[in-house]
């Protein structure tokens, strides 16, 4: 989260996206910003972790499944319309390529209530946006706009490779990159100083 955070700041500067991929250790669930912390911790595991995200949403358990980060600078059309715009499009970008693997997945046009608190990702019922597979969500993600653009942080409850064929679907040109040591000591220190303090974990 305090990655994610780093590089929306740094890369608005040079009005890049940024595709981020990323694994979780085992154990972990985020949840989304406006989420009650007692009770996102009524429902967690034996042993679960968790961590507060910056984007709304619901609660994503982290111990299966794919994670992704989409960074777009202010002036993206994405980031200029609706919420649900931004959040159709990118999911209807990955519809097409999980079809073209042989994943047969449904893009959820019709509006559904929204759950209480943000609810319970991939055991509430999807909402619009979200992608389904054989009747079960398959795809789902929160998001938050400001002063850095837009970021779309994602979870794909597949194993299926599909990141490269995402980028290449959404930009004219793709250039993969490592974090640097200077983002990952300033990530470091956000998540000393907000993300992994209690009171960021308990702020509603």
């Amino acid at each position: 989260m305090a990655m994610d955070e780093v590089l929306w700041e740094r890369y608005v500067q040079e009005s890049t996206a940024v595709l981020r991929v990323y694994r979780w250790t085992p154990g972990w669930l985020s949840f989304g910003y406006f989420q009650r912390w007692t009770e996102v911790a009524k429902r967690l595991p034996p042993g679960g972790l968790a961590v507060r995200r910056s984007t709304g949403g619901g609660t994503v358990d982290h111990r299966s499944g794919q994670t992704y980060s989409l960074l777009l600078p202010p002036g993206h059309p994405w980031t200029v319309g609706r919420a649900a715009q931004a959040y159709i499009g990118i999911h209807g970008t990955l519809a097409e390529i999980l079809k073209a693997e042989g994943i047969p997945v449904d893009l959820i046009q019709t509006t559904t209530p929204a759950h209480p608190a943000g609810g319970w990702c991939f055991v509430d019922p999807p909402v619009l946006g979200d992608l389904v597979h054989n009747g079960l969500k398959v795809a789902g993600a929160a998001q938050r706009r400001g002063r850095c653009g837009l970021l779309h942080q994602g979870h794909l409850a597949l194993t299926t490779p599909v990141w490269e064929r995402l980028a290449s679907a959404l930009a004219d040109e793709v250039t993969p990159t490592q974090t640097t040591k200077a983002e990952e000591e300033a990530a470091a220190s956000l998540a000393r100083e907000k993300y992994g303090t209690p009171g960021w974990l308990t702020k509603r």
